[in-house]
């Protein structure tokens, strides 16, 4: 709950994320070095009539220090779209800053900042794989961006020389991962308490395939990371200490199909259910009593899944309304904890997503 809180949005730009938490938050302190940006900003504060709101220009040299005139005042440390528009070294000091700034039972919350270990720049050159090149190569390599406006600021920029470029391309925005955030935090198993693998987002953050492909590699070679790290944007929250136990986080099932019947993978990486016939046999890491599950079915028709726990048998069922091409979800949970279950559907549908508490 943010009643009687005060909320730092670091690179807070024209305030519109600021003055919609403000609408929350017992104090809001927006921090940010564009001047037209604090303007429009304080143009939105006076409309909304808003009197808890402060907006604070500063220096690139010298914002960090504002950061640090915070220290103990801060139970949220906001970072919404701003890391990919930072240099490394940036980051890497604006984390440790947070970290260090915001009250020890406070929270560090990082919203929108798009993944860098998935295939597709959404966020700046609007191709694949832009977002993992390195600055010198990405230099030479923006012209292949069917982006003009993109491509038009970056021929102005490299008017300026080849350093002037490369600054130019992190300022659009490069991908962020998990590795700037364990440079600073260290084991992020500790840290991370929330994510975005939740049906309560799934309307803003649907399940993409190449999420799926990056959680089934991450589970065999980082199984300690929280599944916020396998999704296109990186939306989660983090203690500044280490916690000793959170709330569960959902996480993407690693499907296989060995023991199911009438169930195929697609091209799309998702699981193609046949008809009432299929049987799609769920073995998890561990017991759990909750599962989610997304699908995708023929639009305006609802689908009907039954989810059984096995061995015992016991059985939820579930309606969707499909919207096809769009998935649509389903929760469904159990008294007892299984670590086995088997999934049926109507008719033929293909599963996008399985996700079960950690």
């Amino acid at each position: 709950p943010l009643a009687g809180k005060t909320v730092l949005e670091y690179g807070c730009g024209n305030a519109a994320v600021s003055c919609a938490v403000a609408e929350r938050a017992g104090r809001v302190i927006g921090l940010d070095i564009d001047p037209a940006g604090l303007e429009l900003g304080n143009e939105e504060i006076r409309r909304r009539q808003l009197g808890n709101v402060e907006l604070e220009l500063h220096p690139v040299n010298s914002i960090l220090e504002a950061v640090d005139a915070r220290r103990g005042e801060v139970d949220v440390f906001l970072l919404y779209a701003v890391l990919e528009h930072l240099t490394l070294g940036e980051r890497l000091a604006v984390l440790a800053r947070a970290r260090d700034v915001v009250k020890p039972d406070g929270v560090i919350v990082v919203c929108e900042t798009p993944n860098r270990l998935i295939y597709f720049d959404h966020h700046t050159a609007q191709m694949p794989f832009f977002h993992l090149l390195p600055d010198e190569l990405a230099a030479e390599y923006y012209p292949h961006s069917d982006r003009q406006d993109f491509k038009a600021a970056m021929q102005e920029a490299a008017a300026g020389g080849r350093e002037e470029l490369v600054h130019a391309i992190a300022r659009w925005g490069r991908g962020v991962s998990f590795h700037e955030f364990e440079l600073v935090f260290g084991d992020l198993g500790a840290h991370v308490i929330g994510s975005s693998y939740d049906p309560l987002l799934f309307g803003e953050r649907p399940v993409h395939a190449d999420e799926v492909i990056l959680a089934r590699y991450l589970d065999r070679w980082r199984p300690d990371l929280a599944p916020a790290w396998s999704r296109y944007w990186l939306d989660l929250i983090l203690s500044p200490q280490p916690v000793a136990r959170r709330s569960p986080l959902l996480r993407p099932w690693t499907a296989e199909t060995t023991s199911s019947s009438a169930v195929s993978w697609t091209r799309w990486e998702n699981l193609y259910l046949h008809g009432p016939q299929a049987r799609l046999e769920i073995e998890l890491p561990h017991p759990t009593t909750r599962l989610v599950v997304s699908v995708v079915a023929p639009a305006g028709e609802i689908l009907r899944l039954q989810l059984s726990a096995q061995p015992t048998k016991a059985g939820l069922d579930g309606e969707i309304r499909a919207a096809a091409p769009h998935a649509a979800h389903v929760t469904f949970t159990f008294e007892a904890p299984s670590q086995r279950f088997t999934l049926a559907a109507s008719r033929e549908c293909h599963v996008a997503f399985v996700g079960y508490e950690d």
